[in-house]
């Protein structure tokens, strides 16, 4: 009985969508709008921009700025140039362009997480003079669609070990050792561990949950993945630190060039400082880590000296960002093949195959 209220649950939480969108298509038709109708039939199906995509916008942004070309013109060209889901939001973001509307406004009218850091981006480097903080944010875009990407390839080969090892469990060690337990036992020769013969039992009926549970598992990682709303503290830092050199640099004033750091970098507490300056509490904290006295030593100018030290705190969250990436992407999962392989091949050959060795010994 349970397991066909959990079916049930499960076939309508599905369709769900489905139903809903049925319900609404004959009142979209009866507006006359086809696209109407197309959106409500195909628009959950269609996921934001993906990093590589707002990466390709942000660039085409600063290829704009640098050949001093205006946004709205870059933005058709985008619009001509791409297909998708990129051609949709250059569009979009060029007919409100048109209708004189600042880049900000039609960026954050974007159905994204991102759309803040991109406008940020944008008017940073507007108040800089520079398209380099826009090619900067793009390749963190870049190198965080990467790292998702080997991230899945180096988990998949110990997911694959694991569902390998199950399914060998379930077809042929379970039938094995539950065909063979009745009769070897009563013949008082090899006998199998009592909790071996019980998991087999229990696989023999129950085999379908662990797969249930171990799909909902890789879906809740995917998903968290796929829509994550912010970088890693190091990467959020690290814009954060490049970008205020940046801004400093170009004489942008403190209080400006914090605040759109802050909003670049999607660190929350960066942007929830009161009153920002080089001498709040907060950069003097940030300062201080790296170890570089930030007054002015000789003839070394103060804005000289904190653009050098902001540079150096990017350079040191980038070394950590590496490190984490090395991490989780290379370190944990061959670790995790290791402990797997060896754990299926030690658990097989001690408790599977080792009592029938160590009954032929004897024999």
């Amino acid at each position: 009985m349970f397991c066909h209220c959990f079916a049930l649950w499960a076939v309508l939480s599905a369709c769900s969508p489905l139903l809903l969108v049925a319900s609404s298509f004959p009142l979209a038709y009866r507006e006359g709008s086809f696209w109407t109708c197309w959106t409500l039939v195909f628009g959950f199906l269609v996921a934001n921009l993906s990093d590589l995509q707002f990466a390709s916008l942000l660039e085409e942004i600063a290829s704009a700025m640098r050949g001093g070309i205006p946004l709205a013109d870059s933005m058709r060209r985008l619009e001509r140039n791409r297909l998708g889901r990129v051609s949709k939001t250059a569009s979009m973001i060029a007919g409100r362009l048109e209708r004189g509307e600042s880049f900000d406004s039609a960026v954050q009218s974007l159905d994204s997480s991102l759309a803040t850091q991109v406008a940020a981006s944008v008017s940073a480097s507007e108040k800089a003079n520079s398209p380099e903080l826009i090619e900067r944010f793009a390749a963190q875009l870049k190198r965080r669609s990467e790292y998702t990407r080997s991230l899945w390839f180096a988990w998949f080969y110990p997911l694959l070990l694991v569902v390998v090892g199950y399914g060998v469990a379930v077809f042929f060690l379970a039938p094995v050792i539950r065909g063979n337990t009745v009769r070897v036992n009563y013949n008082g020769e090899i006998a199998w561990a009592d909790w071996v013969v019980a998991t087999a039992d229990w696989l023999q009926v129950n085999w379908v949950w662990p797969p249930i549970v171990f799909a909902v598992l890789c879906l809740l990682a995917y998903f968290a993945l796929r829509w994550r709303d912010h970088f890693p503290h190091s990467v959020r830092m690290g814009l954060f630190c490049s970008s205020l050199a940046d801004q400093i640099s170009h004489d942008v004033p403190d209080d400006v060039a914090i605040r759109s750091a802050a909003q670049l970098s999607g660190d929350s507490e960066m942007q929830s400082i009161g009153n920002p300056s080089m001498q709040s509490p907060e950069m003097e904290q940030i300062l201080a880590q790296a170890d570089i006295p930030a007054q002015a030593i000789g003839n070394v100018n103060q804005k000289q000296l904190t653009v050098s030290v902001l540079h150096y705190l990017a350079a040191m969250y980038a070394e950590r960002s590496r490190r984490h990436v090395y991490l989780l992407s290379c370190l944990l999962p061959r670790i995790a093949m290791a402990v797997i392989g060896g754990g299926l091949a030690i658990s097989y050959v001690w408790w599977v195959m080792g009592p029938i060795y160590r009954q032929v010994a004897q024999w």
